[in-house]
């Protein structure tokens, strides 16, 4: 078993959830060594299922383009938790605004550049993923015959 037993569980991003799904892209960030490791164990390959996430985990762009997403996220997130409080802080609401402001062209532009960096790459892995796909379809076939 993994990770010594424990069981590793993400969060489940719902509408309603006050940044629910800057939450869950953070949890995927902070378990970047470990997904890695899961995707890479013979266990996860022997599944013979979703090979495509081994081939994404190990690409160093992915993680980029995921942290440049986080960073943007996250201004936008603290505002919301802000604003989520029971305690009077107006002030540093229009703090926030202008923090969000500030750092939301520069994050979009820096995101923007990562993806489209980033495209490149995803089409190698997809066309592995294909060619796989055709290979595991030849081998089936072969059996059936034989």
């Amino acid at each position: 078993m993994h990770n010594n037993g424990r069981v590793l569980l993400f969060l489940r991003p719902s509408e309603c959830r006050m940044g629910g799904y800057a939450l869950q892209l953070m949890r995927v960030m902070r378990l970047k060594n470990v997904i890695a490791e899961c995707t890479a164990s013979k266990v996860f390959l022997d599944t013979k299922k979703f090979h495509f996430i081994h081939d994404v985990t190990k690409l160093d762009m992915f993680w980029d383009v995921l942290f440049a997403i986080i960073q943007l996220l996250y201004p936008l997130y603290r505002l919301l938790r802000l604003c989520d409080t029971q305690r009077g802080c107006i002030d540093k609401v229009k703090f926030y605004v202008m923090q969000v402001d500030r750092l939301l062209e520069p994050g979009l532009d820096n995101t923007k550049v990562k993806l489209e960096s980033m495209a490149d790459e995803f089409e190698v892995v997809r066309w592995r993923v294909q060619r796989n796909r055709q290979r595991g379809r030849r081998r089936r076939r072969r059996r059936r015959r034989s």
